[in-house]
This record gives C-alpha cells, structure tokens and sequence, in this order.
C-alpha cells in the first residue's frame, strides 16, 4: 500500500478534480491522506460527502492551521503503509501514475525520485493510461542528482519523492521555515545516500496557476535563506566533501537569483529593484553563481555585477510574456 500526503487549507475548489483524477488510475494501490490544516472553507465537508464515493481509501485528518510544513508532518507520522509520496491538491497526476509507483516499489526502492511536467491547464484528454508502457527506473550518484538540483532549484519538489516509510519517517519538514522548506527536506533525504533510484517518467502534472504562492514575490524570502543555510550547515558531516562545498558555495546563492528574478516583474520599478538588490546584499549572493555550471545563469549573474541596471531592463523586456510573477499593490 502506498499512502499519499495531501496538505489542505482552503482547497475546496480543486478537490473534486483531483479526486476524479485518481479515480481515472487504473491500479488502486494507495490511500489518499488529506491534512486539513485548519481550512475556513467547505473542504472538509466535501471529503466527507465525497469519500465514499470512490474504490480507493480516503482519509481526512483535521488539524489546527500550522502550514503546510506541519500538515505534511502530521501525514507522515500518521502514515503507516509500505510507501509514502506527496501531492499537492491543486497539481494532477497522470493515469500511469499509480502503476509507475507499483513498478517501483516491485524494485523494492528505498528512495525514488521521478519527474514532473509544469502545466498551464489539466486536459485528462492529454495524459490518458498509456496500456503497456515500460518504466525505466535505475540507480544513480546522488552527487549527480544534487549537482543538478543545486543547479536548477524547481526541477524537484517533495512531489518527486516516493520513499519507505520505515527507512525514512523519522525525517521531518522544519516547520519554522516560512520558505523553502521542500529544499531542505529533500537535502535530508538524501543525506547519507550514495545512490538512489531515479526515472525520468513524467507522472506528476505541477500546474501553474496565476496567483499561486510560487507566482507571489515577499521579500521574507531572503530572511529564509539565512535559515537554509544554517540548516544545510548541520548536514555537512552526512555529504562528502566534495557535494558539501557545492552545496555551500551555490544553493542559496542559486535561489536568491530567483528571486532577484521576481522582483523585477514585481516591484515593476528600477529605483525599487536598485533599493532591493543594495538592501539584501545581492551582489555577494550573485559573485558566488560567475563559476556556477548553468551557462544561463553564469551569464546573466555577469551581467547583473557590471551592470544592475542593464540585467533589470533586459530581464524585464524578454522575460516579461513567460512570467506569471504578480505586481506588487502598493
């Protein structure tokens, strides 16, 4: 049995879906786990009405508002199948998504990673069960994987992982992250692992929704990043030195560079931006990516250290159709 985490706080207009979602697998292997972490609104009435509808097991756990860090850790603990995975109640999965995680624990994995595609809207029509299908899952470096990940922050989330229960529920979200708490989870899951069990099936649909925390830019952001740091600094006798020293030199520099990103769709102002790059010292997080392995962002970071001014005018006009990054209301 494969138990499923959803963190849930005022989600109830993208239950039904996700539920009908699950309904469309075709291998009943889980249990849907949702935390309902203290929600204002009618999800906690939904599930109950709707859960007996449906061939698979559906669990509400309700709980006191704690974030979405507490809610995943009131799951995990709950949990008690073979297997866990996440989701997030407003993402989708694809039909092939249960069987996937049956081919993987026939493996017997003790931690899987695999992959997502980031969708702007969930057509069931487009990722229909694929009858047949051969699933590549191997084992690989876990330097490799971190390497990319330091490289690329957004390329996982938690909802990549697919993980023993037995082997790894003692690790928990630090729940006094506001931010950023998924990169630091997943940096202790693969504290300690030589190798894990990789596939590059794309099962897991993230949709990207207009007005989503991810699209929202707070400066809190950067009083995190002196968190994750602290934290990964804790870590640094469970990865061999050489992935440590990656780690240290590029992961938090790397996810300020998104956000010095953000802020220029969502200030909208250069005099602001300027403010904000001299207020958070950003020309010490931006020196430290000149010599990162991502072309792009070695390029970019150049260019924002002679010129601040050029790197907002150039970002704000090419990138300005692909961003869903909301203005700031003064």
């Amino acid at each position: 049995m494969i138990d499923i985490i959803i963190p849930l706080y005022n989600g109830e207009k993208y239950i039904n879906d996700l539920l009908d979602c699950f309904a469309r697998q075709r291998v009943y292997n889980f249990r849907l786990i949702f935390v309902n972490d203290g929600s204002i609104d009618k999800s906690s009435t939904i599930l109950d009405m709707r859960k007996k509808d449906y061939d698979f097991e559906i669990v509400v756990i309700n709980k006191k508002n704690g974030g979405v860090a507490s809610a995943r850790n009131t799951g995990i603990l709950f949990s008690t199948a073979e297997y866990i995975t996440f989701i997030d109640v407003d993402d989708f999965v694809t039909e092939n998504y249960s069987e996937f995680l049956e081919e993987a624990k026939k493996k017997n994995v003790n931690l899987l990673l695999f992959q997502s595609i980031r969708v702007k809207n969930y057509d069931s029509n487009k990722y229909k069960y694929e009858k047949n299908k051969k699933y590549v899952i191997e084992n690989i470096e876990i330097e490799k994987i971190i390497s990319e990940f330091i490289i690329n922050p957004t390329r996982y989330g938690v909802y990549n992982l697919f993980f023993k229960r037995e082997k790894f529920q003692d690790i928990l979200f630090e729940q006094n992250l506001v931010y950023y708490e998924d990169y630091e989870y997943l940096y202790k899951m693969f504290a300690n692992q030589k190798t894990i069990y990789f596939s590059s099936e794309k099962v897991y649909l993230y949709l990207q929704r207009y007005g989503s925390a991810m699209n929202k830019f707070n400066e809190e952001r950067i009083y995190s990043l002196d968190k994750v740091e602290t934290l990964l600094e804790a870590l640094k006798s469970k990865f061999n030195t050489n992935i440590y020293n990656k780690m240290k030199k590029w992961t938090v520099a790397r996810l300020y560079w998104s956000v010095l990103w953000q802020s220029i769709f969502a200030l909208g102002d250069y005099s602001e931006f300027k403010k904000f790059y001299q207020r958070t010292d950003g020309k010490n997080y931006i020196k430290k990516l000149v010599d990162i392995p991502f072309f792009k962002v070695q390029l970019i970071s150049r260019l924002c250290l002679i010129s601040p001014k050029m790197y907002y005018y150039l970002i704000s006009i090419f990138c300005k159709k692909r961003t869903k990054i909301e203005k700031n209301k003064n």
